[in-house]
């Protein structure tokens, strides 16, 4: 019997090992790359030792309730007052923030080129020395590139001696000017907390600038003195905007990088100094985690909510053990999560803890070796690799200084970049064209809807329907409801008198649906379908004169686009919109359901077309150059699906070529979205932020035609 219960126990025992070994498998693969895998160390633990024993000097409270706003130690009137020197906030847009400070040119013009070639998108928040004490170029760079995405907060982290040039040394303690004010009067207050390391008083200039950003989306938290991002890295932190519906918050933390055999993480206990635990809190609560790894606090992102809440605790933990020295943050930040303040704090739904050799969207160097592309027995300088997932590139590389011939090679490629850095052609690229472009730089889109309002957080379709009949538009609309859409639906309709029977009563029953219409924008001259024009859609903002359409009558197939382009602006970056012909379509499939990692723009095959690319941007780029696209499908110009920043700017983009090329017939609509997909969206690399692509399936998997 005693046989048996012990290969009863072991069976039990091995049955344990492979559910567990399968579910991290499913968990490591289902993931996305940037989420990694849990420590093994449940805080709860941890927590029930704390309670145990009766541990001082161990807050705040698990459940978040004393995590209190970073302002109000400047008293009960205080509001955050501070603002950017240069450049502005992009509420909608995801951001990295980092301490710049004592930057060189080189460091910083490798950390923001290579960062916006990976694909991303959002703004990059940095803070900065006076300009008078800026490093050679690094004032010039800031002033062009704050045009173009990146925002800079100038003299804001003061040193006791004035000394930041030298912003890494233990000796040096700053204080942080100008973050709040009166909530009246707007006067400026001094800096509530005691000077404190620059490593420390940067968590609470990240929070102010946290509260700067919508909840959906996503920030990086990262030092840009020692990092880089590659073109091909995998994912990146995702972008937020693509899911502005998102209700779950989640945190990434990573461990330290070690050379350890067999990659064993570094313990805490291995560098009881650097990570100040005694000093910050006691001995006692080194003892109990001595034996986990090390958290690294330099490379931390999340969804806004969460890290505003990590913000807020990390500043808390300032305020409660006044430690004020080099590497106190790495108490705070290992405190956080292994006594389980993390875990219970509101805003913070999931922690992930990316182990270091798991592959995260941060690889941090440190201690460790890199993986290296190899090309003929040579090391590519700017790939370095994730070790398990299956060799992806990273996107962020932390801490390359710490890899000679790595760090050898990327100063080269950082060199290369600041001698060709045109900063008129960064400004010219992030400044794209505009359909009012045209006419007047004054003019502005003042059309609004005669029926129903725009909701700028939902996702909406947009369509044309002139001419269209009761039951056709009946059809159209219940089966994009029925579908349980409940965005926007955004119609072009003729003016009132001339709407088929019954149009305009079913059209006013469901304004309070939703419905948004606009009534005689799109006119069509003399019955003729191929001379259309847009009425009163520019002009100059607080004057009432209404400027003519500045462009030749054209088809409405043309025109088109750029009405949809001026609907599109209604609408956030993340916001999902689907463009559609509201008299041959109905909804089969709601395709807003989803909520993708990035940002997307979809196009569609032709249904039914017996055209190939090659026939249809022949006239545009010439027989022989379109030959190569002979055997390539014709894409429609009727049904486009994607995120508002890639459809905004899809639309501007069609208009831009109805106006280079002079084309404005039916056709010409197919011409251009064909040669924008086959030569220019496709040879875009995938970003971090965003896909341009175009889906295998044709039109009809979510759109069918009303015969």
């Amino acid at each position: 019997s005693d046989t048996m219960a012990n290969d009863t126990q072991s069976s039990i025992i091995l049955l344990f090992a492979v559910i567990c070994f399968f579910t991290a498998f499913y968990v490591s693969n289902k993931k996305s790359i940037d989420t990694g895998l849990e420590l093994r160390m449940p805080p709860s633990t941890i927590q029930r030792f704390r309670d145990n024993n009766n541990l001082k000097f161990l807050p705040p409270n698990r459940d978040g309730a004393d995590l209190s706003l970073p302002s109000q130690m400047a008293g009960n009137t205080s509001t955050v007052i501070l603002e950017p020197t240069m450049g502005h906030h992009r509420r909608h847009m995801d951001a990295v923030f980092s301490v710049t400070e004592g930057i060189e040119l080189n460091a910083l013009a490798l950390f923001v080129t290579t960062l916006r070639k990976s694909g991303f998108i959002g703004d990059i928040v940095f803070s900065a020395s006076p300009r008078e004490k800026m490093a050679p170029g690094v004032y010039e760079f800031f002033q062009h590139y704050s045009k173009a995405g990146v925002v800079i907060y100038e003299n804001v982290i003061e040193g006791e001696k004035y000394v930041l040039e030298h912003p890494s040394t233990n000796s040096t303690k700053v204080y942080l000017k100008g973050l709040y004010g009166d909530s009246m009067t707007r006067k400026s207050f001094e800096d509530p907390r005691k000077n404190r390391h620059i490593g420390v008083a940067k968590f609470e200039l990240y929070w102010v600038w946290s509260t700067r950003y919508d909840s959906n989306i996503k920030i990086l938290l990262i030092d840009a003195n020692d990092t880089y991002f590659q073109q091909f890295g995998i994912n990146g932190i995702g972008s937020g905007m693509a899911c502005p519906h998102k209700k779950t918050w989640d945190l990434h933390l990573y461990e330290e990088p070690t050379k350890r055999k067999g990659n064993k993480p570094l313990d805490i206990k291995n560098i009881e100094n650097q990570t100040m635990i005694p000093i910050a809190y006691s001995k006692e609560v080194l003892n109990i985690i001595a034996t986990y790894p090390v958290l690294i606090p330099s490379s931390t992102h999340g969804d806004q909510v969460a890290i505003e809440t990590y913000l807020r605790a990390m500043v808390k933990q300032f305020d409660h053990t006044q430690c004020a020295d080099m590497f106190c943050e790495w108490a705070f930040h290992n405190y956080l999560y292994y006594f389980g303040v993390l875990q219970g704090a509101p805003g913070i739904d999931h922690i992930i803890v990316i182990r270091h050799e798991s592959g995260g969207s941060v690889t941090s160097l440190g201690r460790s070796e890199p993986i290296l592309k190899k090309k003929n027995g040579n090391y590519n300088a700017s790939l370095v690799y994730n070790k398990m997932r299956g060799h992806n590139p990273s996107w962020a590389v932390h801490q390359y200084s710490q890899n000679e011939i790595l760090k050898s090679r990327v100063d080269g490629i950082a060199a290369d970049i600041v001698r060709h850095l045109n900063y008129e052609q960064i400004e010219d690229a992030f400044h794209d064209f505009s359909p009012m472009d045209i006419s007047s730089p004054l003019l502005s889109v003042i059309i609004q809807p005669s029926m129903g309002s725009h909701r700028g957080g939902k996702d909406a379709i947009f369509a044309i329907g002139n001419n269209v009949e009761l039951n056709v538009l009946t059809l159209f609309l219940m089966s994009i409801r029925n579908k349980g859409y409940d965005g926007d639906i955004v119609l072009s309709m003729p003016r009132r008198n001339a709407m088929k029977e019954g149009v305009f009563d079913f059209l006013q029953s469901h304004t309070d649906n939703g419905l948004v219409v606009y009534e005689g924008v799109l006119l069509i001259k003399d019955h003729d379908s191929s001379k259309s024009y847009l009425s009163g859609m520019y002009g100059i903002e607080g004057n009432t004169s209404v400027t003519n359409d500045p462009r030749p009558a054209r088809s409405w197939k043309v025109a088109r686009f750029e009405l949809f382009w001026a609907w599109s602006r209604n609408y956030e970056e993340g916001s999902t919109i689907l463009l559609l012909d509201a008299g041959n379509y109905r909804l089969k499939k709601n395709t807003f359901e989803a909520c993708p990692t990035k940002l997307g723009l979809h196009f569609f095959r032709e249904n039914g077309s017996k055209q190939n690319a090659a026939d249809i941007v022949r006239q545009l780029v010439g027989k022989t150059v379109a030959r190569k696209l002979r055997k390539s499908h014709a894409l429609s110009a009727d049904t486009v699906f994607g995120n508002q920043y890639l459809i905004e700017k899809y639309l501007r983009d069609m208009v831009q070529i109805f106006d280079e090329i002079a084309c404005y017939e039916e056709r010409c609509g197919l011409v251009a979205h064909n040669y924008l997909w086959y030569y220019v969206y496709s040879l875009i690399p995938p970003g971090v932020s965003a896909d341009r692509y175009t889906s295998k399936l044709k039109a009809k998997t979510i759109v069918s035609k009303i015969e």
